[in-house]
């Protein structure tokens, strides 16, 4: 797997054309700034979709064109939310990105079963990645931001949705870690005993040619050094690329401590259907937003070769 968000962009831009994606209601400063920044890497191709006339001003103030810039006039939410998800569905767009609108707005055409971007039987969920302070390792942890109490099955989607990510972010053997407060079962903690299913799950090949353990607490699952103290071993303990939350509680805490706490580099994708989504938190920096942008692109082109 890359070890930097700086190591991806360099793979994309040595490897990569401008993907085009559609950007439903841009009419946000942070927003298009990410928009712009991950178009002057070469990462995008963005087509504007919402309201031309504040678009068009907010491109004047950021100093561009807006001749540079395909937009289509969609002033009203949900008919932008419905544009890019049609264009997604026929292939015109790489992705779909949400801009300044109401969630329902975006996601509800994504999920139209007629559109068929999210497969029969799909589960969407949310996964972050961050960047280790040393800035030579990503992690991935999940779910931050959609399912909030998801049961055995959802969880096992969870982790094959991870275990794909992290494939297509080049992590030919993904190690999952399934978080829970302790290391042993406790019958009285269902995160655990979810936990040690989901291993024996990933024991008996539910999720392909990757590692699964659980129950892992946190500091098991990053942690070399309380692995070992902890006297747990094998090929996820203190390794893991991926940790896989019990609930939205958890992952949305953990992922909010690394940004706001802990101040990494993150990116953040929606997985789950037949291209990555990007859907950030309004209180996402623009750079983050950005790494989300990047993410996505090198997750769709390796998903894309994969099909």
């Amino acid at each position: 797997m890359f070890c930097s968000f700086n190591e991806m962009l360099e793979h994309w831009q040595a490897n990569a054309h401008p993907a085009r994606i559609g950007v439903a209601c841009p009419e946000d400063e942070l927003i298009l700034r990410a928009v712009l920044r991950a178009r002057d890497a070469g990462v995008v191709r963005p087509v504007l979709v919402g309201d031309a006339r504040k678009i068009t001003a907010l491109l004047d103030r950021e100093g561009e064109s807006p001749d540079g810039f395909e937009i289509v006039d969609q002033p009203d939410g949900k008919q932008a939310g419905q544009y890019v998800a049609r264009g997604v569905a026929s292939g015109e767009f790489a992705a779909p990105m949400k801009g300044h609108m109401h969630t329902s707005y975006f996601l509800r055409p994504l999920l139209d079963k007629e559109l068929g971007i999210v497969p029969k039987n799909g589960l969407l969920n949310q996964i972050t990645i961050y960047e280790e302070p040393a800035g030579d390792r990503l992690r991935l942890i999940c779910d931050c931001a959609v399912n909030i109490a998801p049961d055995l099955d959802q969880l096992a989607a969870i982790v094959q949705n991870a275990v794909n990510l992290a494939r297509n972010l080049g992590c030919a053997r993904p190690r999952v870690a399934v978080v829970a407060p302790l290391e042993v079962v406790n019958p009285d903690i269902p995160s655990s005993v979810n936990a040690a299913l989901l291993a024996k799950m990933g024991d008996r090949g539910r999720f392909g040619d990757a590692d699964v353990d659980g129950p892992l607490a946190l500091d098991l699952a990053v942690s070399p050094q309380a692995a070992q103290l902890k006297g747990i071993s094998g090929p996820v303990a203190g390794n893991a690329d991926i940790m896989v939350a019990p609930n939205l509680d958890a992952g949305n805490m953990t992922h909010k401590a690394l940004v706001h706490i802990a101040g990494l580099k993150t990116a953040g994708i929606v997985t789950g259907a037949n291209s990555p989504i990007i859907m950030t938190s309004r209180t996402d920096s623009t750079e983050d937003k950005m790494r989300s942008i990047l993410a996505s692109m090198v997750a769709a082109r390796a998903q894309g070769a994969g099909s």
